[in-house]
């Protein structure tokens, strides 16, 4: 049996100044890009952000947003045992916790938050939570597909010389 997943927040940001909040977290993060460029700063790296980028940080990590005119991004906030296990099934650490490529979740997590409601806001979170990790999963089958593509005609070419 799986822990609980408990997902305690789901937000479109728009607001610039909660954006530069930098008060560690309780809770994990899942932020999803929805508009403009920006920069995460985290601990002491920054890493450009662009549309369509999902990004995961972790409980009691202190980081903020800067972002262009229009900077935009959803993010929803989750605890529970069954988040470790998440992580470590789709292999997100630290090094690994910038994924790129989910534009496609824009309409999707837009949608269900304009359609969830006091009743139902915590079972939309927890299914928008599931299936952004399982795009996860895909995201990093293309591109160990990708990968043992390039190794396999590497290989060939190296065979054949």
């Amino acid at each position: 049996m799986t822990g609980q997943l408990i997902p305690t927040q789901f937000i479109l940001e728009t607001n610039p100044s909660a954006m530069r909040h930098s008060e560690p977290k309780p809770t994990h993060r899942i932020v999803l890009i929805t508009n403009q460029s920006g920069k995460l700063n985290l601990n002491t790296a920054s890493y450009l952000c662009s549309v369509g980028n999902v990004i995961i940080l972790f409980e009691n990590e202190t980081y903020f947003f800067e972002g262009e005119v229009g900077f935009q991004y959803m993010y929803i906030d989750f605890k529970g045992l069954r988040s470790y296990e998440l992580f470590r099934r789709f292999g997100i650490n630290e090094s690994n916790r910038i994924f790129s490529g989910l534009d496609g979740l824009i309409p999707l997590w837009m949608e269900s938050l304009s359609r969830a409601s006091k009743e139902n806001i915590d079972l939309v979170s927890e299914s928008i939570l599931l299936y952004t990790f399982s795009k996860l999963n895909y995201v990093h089958e293309k591109y160990d597909s990708c990968v043992n593509k390039i190794i396999e005609i590497t290989e060939e070419d190296f065979f054949e010389v």
